[in-house]
């Protein structure tokens, strides 16, 4: 029985990335800790996303379930377009662009001429696209992606985002009010004087020549001549809850009308005359302060959006009505669903971001993960896939044991669960701990000698004072009896741990702050004895 221990997924992936050159492999543990930064929408209403990490998800079902697609890379994707409905790229950070010619469904890597930041893709025709990234630079394209060179355009702001009109004209936006405006198809650019100080975060066309464009102060900016000259438009400063100025992440129209806003926490504006207006819609604010990386119309009135929701939480939103009402499901990708609320709803919260906390694998392939909220996920592949099991609890699991096909879990608020048929089904255990409330208990070790005998070490509160508690079960784990150490029943029990059947480990807390500075630092075993005779 081999067994890994970590405390979080973050922790985990940082010790892998150390070791890979030692025989190790990354491995995707499953985590909603990312969000999703681009969105495309393809003729049949199918659709594909982007993320951090690389991910890649793509749906064919009318956004129910969506499946991963190999990106090759774990840099942040930030944008995606498509020539036509089998050739597209994605771009993200570090000099990451990736080509498909099959719609999506498999991506390789084209070598660039500059390593950087590649933040917004445009493609103008069948061959030609424009890509923007740190550092004031453009590269083009004239064979659908295939070969790419660089357009100076003596700027050394970051560029953020670019629009594109049929006529060949393009518009660049980025850091520090840079503007830039191309009317031969990007082949060459011109740059654009403005007085606007702020970063810009996203521009789009509406009608022929008219532009709008938003930057990080959540001021909303229009020109109406090709991006020649701006004006604010009045009385559209977006602020969050809190009184802060909240910028818009993207600005997209479906027309020369009809457009709409999406951004962080205060959820969507819609305008109806090319951006000359702009409505609040609905009195819903989607909640808790997701932030909007992309939309996409399908219709004037159906759009899907994709995003990070409090602790970036991936989710994918969709409205029926134009922006009125959104509703927006988490992104899982442990089980390649979307979990949460249906669309339209008035209250939407998100699902905050899990930690795995303890790991047990059976034999090569078979393993189980245990984490917050009674997530008990399974793998049957090595780790490559996981699935989601039902625990039966909801509160946070700490430590998994497996014995042959007997299992246990154990975690905060006296929480033990246990399995005798190799962890597919899990049942609540009967504790003996009636004089406690449940809260204040907390167990943090767990030890099986064998398929029947496991042993239970933590402590609880009583009357503001913490106790040691160990406990004993001969069936599994289905029930426990209390045990009691005459004489060493000290204030906790952190762990426990057996050499054999007979011969056993208890430790408990560091010593008193007044002892030496060296002792404390190192584990302080408080006890041990033969646990047999007990």
């Amino acid at each position: 029985m081999r067994k890994l221990i970590f405390t979080s997924v973050i922790l985990s992936i940082a010790a892998s990335s150390v070791i890979l050159n030692a025989g190790w492999s990354r491995q995707q543990i499953p985590a909603i800790g990312y969000e999703l930064t681009a969105i495309h929408a393809f003729a049949d209403r199918s659709l594909i996303a982007v993320g951090d990490f690389g991910r890649i998800i793509y749906s064919d079902d009318q956004f129910v379930s969506w499946n991963r697609r190999e990106s090759l890379t774990e840099e942040l994707l930030t944008d995606i377009d498509f020539f036509n409905e089998l050739t597209g790229l994605i771009v993200g950070q570090r000099a990451t662009l990736l080509r498909s010619t099959d719609g999506g469904l498999s991506w390789s890597p084209r070598s660039l001429p500059a390593k950087i930041n590649l933040n917004a893709i445009a493609i103008l025709d069948s061959q030609r696209a424009v890509v923007v990234a740190d550092g004031g630079m453009i590269l083009y394209s004239s064979t659908a992606g295939r070969e790419w060179e660089l357009r100076p355009t003596g700027l050394s702001q970051d560029l953020n985002a670019i629009a594109f009109q049929n006529d060949g004209r393009c518009i660049v936006v980025g850091d520090a009010g840079s503007i830039l405006r191309s009317d031969d198809g990007a082949n060459s650019w011109q740059e654009i004087s403005s007085s606007i100080e702020a970063d810009f975060t996203t521009v789009a066309f509406s009608a022929d020549g008219v532009a709008t464009a938003v930057d990080r102060d959540g001021r909303v900016h229009r020109s109406d001549d090709g991006g020649l000259q701006w004006r604010q438009v009045e009385g559209l400063t977006i602020r969050d809850d809190f009184g802060q100025a909240a910028g818009f992440a993207r600005v997209e129209f479906f027309d020369d009308a009809t457009g709409i806003l999406c951004g962080s926490f205060e959820g969507s504006y819609r305008t109806e005359d090319g951006g000359a207006t702009w409505s609040k819609q609905g009195g819903t604010r989607l909640s808790p302060y997701p932030r909007f990386n992309s939309v996409a119309f399908l219709t004037p009135n159906e759009i899907v959006a994709v995003g990070a929701g409090s602790y970036r939480s991936a989710f994918v939103a969709t409205t029926q009505n134009g922006g009125e009402k959104w509703g927006y499901r988490i992104f899982d990708s442990s089980i390649g669903k979307l979990t949460g609320l249906a669309n339209g709803a008035d209250s939407l919260y998100a699902v905050e971001v899990q930690s795995y906390n303890d790991v047990e694998f059976i034999d090569d392939n078979t393993g189980f993960l245990i984490g917050d909220n009674g997530t008990v996920k399974h793998t049957s592949d090595g780790g490559m896939l996981w699935q989601a099991v039902e625990s039966g609890v909801e509160q946070q699991l700490t430590d998994i044991e497996f014995y042959a096909d007997n299992a246990i879990a154990v975690g905060a608020s006296a929480t033990v669960i246990y399995s005798s048929n190799g962890g597919s089904t899990w049942h609540k255990a009967s504790l003996p701990l009636q004089e406690y409330s449940s809260q204040r208990i907390r167990f943090s070790g767990l030890c099986m000698t064998s398929a029947a005998i496991a042993w239970i070490a933590g402590e609880a509160t009583v009357n503001d004072k913490d106790r040691g508690i160990l406990l004993k079960s001969i069936d599994g784990g289905a029930t426990w009896e209390r045990v009691r150490l005459d004489g060493a029943d000290f204030d906790a029990y952190v762990d426990i741990s057996f050499a054999d059947e007979l011969n056993g480990w208890l430790s408990g807390p560091a010593p008193p702050r007044s002892e030496s500075r060296r002792t404390a630092a190192v584990a302080y075993q408080r006890w041990r004895q033969h646990l047999a005779t007990l």
